[in-house]
Formats: structure tokens, sequence, C-alpha cells
């Protein structure tokens, strides 16, 4: 029985720039003009050249990367919540009358600034983040404007390392732990623009 020859062979072409022969790997059904993986020398004629391979190197190499980079678009369209606006180059995720738990769930690992607005949060406590921890080392900006908040338990953004920039404006706080922004080391900027409850 006949054995079937492999799509991908092995032959010697003879390298005319330096007097000897080197190899080249391609497919015998994508060969034009068709050849022999028997021989050790290309057909007569052919002429071969080092720039011509570099050149084709290079568009694969370019091509490869193209390739990747679309996955990886693909990849930021697919990560971002739904009812959120995703601009991976800046590390924005902006989301409107969001349900937080759902949101952190899904929320990318390249966000860097969340916009969180008219949602319904009631309290801020540590589990809030803990359980989203890995997806939100990035993140310095967090906005959680007009979300209901009324209370911010102790160590509440224990959770945010790289958490820089707070914005709690326009919410109902009426109780804030002394200790609830203790092991937020790298916080700044606390923004609480009509963010207390109007006393009875």
């Amino acid at each position: 029985m006949r054995k079937q020859e492999p799509d991908l062979c092995f032959l010697h072409y003879a390298d005319s720039r330096e007097g000897r022969e080197a190899p080249l790997a391609f497919r015998k059904l994508h060969s034009h003009p068709p050849v022999n993986c028997q021989t050790k020398k290309m057909p007569p004629g052919h002429r071969h050249s080092h720039g011509n391979t570099e050149a084709l190197l290079t568009r694969g190499r370019l091509g490869c990367l193209l390739l990747l980079k679309l996955l990886m678009l693909a990849n930021v369209s697919v990560s971002c919540p739904s009812k959120c606006r995703c601009v991976a180059d800046i590390g924005l995720v902006q989301c409107g009358f969001p349900a937080l738990q759902e949101i952190l769930e899904d929320i990318p690992q390249w966000v860097q600034n969340l916009s969180l607005i008219g949602g319904d949060v009631n309290v801020l406590r540590p589990e809030t983040f803990q359980r989203n921890s890995s997806q939100l080392g990035n993140l310095t900006t967090l906005l959680l404007i007009n979300s209901s908040i009324q209370a911010i338990e102790a160590l509440a953004f224990q959770e945010l390392p790289s958490l820089t920039t707070l914005d709690l404006s326009f919410n109902r706080l009426a109780t804030i732990a002394n200790d609830a922004f203790d092991r937020a080391s790298q916080l700044e900027v606390l923004k609480l623009n009509q963010a207390f409850q109007a006393p009875a």
C-alpha cells in the first residue's frame, strides 16, 4: 500500500550568494510550479534571495502582531460590563445607574478609572470590593456619585491599593467609621460635594 505523501516537506536549494545549499520548507499542494520533494535543487531558472525571505518573514511577523492586536481588542469588547462604556486605551469604565456588584463581577483588569453614577449602593464595606480585588489592583480613580450611599464601614477601601482619587458626591451619607479610609494609603483626593444627608 502506497504511503500518503506529507503536505509539508523539506528540500534544499542552492544559495547563489554563498555557494552552498540551504533548507527550504514549503507545502507541496501550494507550490507553484510544483516541485518534487526529492530533488535537491530548485527547478532551472528559479532564483532565491535572502532579501525576499527576510521581507516575507517581516510581513509574517507584522501579520501575527496585527492578529494579536485584533484578539486583544476583541477581548476588551467582551470584558466590558453591560450598560457601561469602556475605553481601554485610557483604562476608563463609565456606568450609569449600575448594580455595583454586577458591574464589579465583569470589570476588566485594565480599569484605572471607574465611574458609577446613579446606583443603589447604600453601604460601602470591605466586602464590597474584596471579591474582585484581583481585578481592581490598578484602579486609581473611583467615582460613586449619586449612588444612595448612607454609610461607610471600617477599612472599606483596603482592597483598592492604588486608589488616589475618590468622589462620593451627591450621596446620603449619615455614618462614616473613624477608620473608613485606613489602608487606603495612596488616597490623595476625596470629594464629598453634597454627600451628606440633611439633618431631619
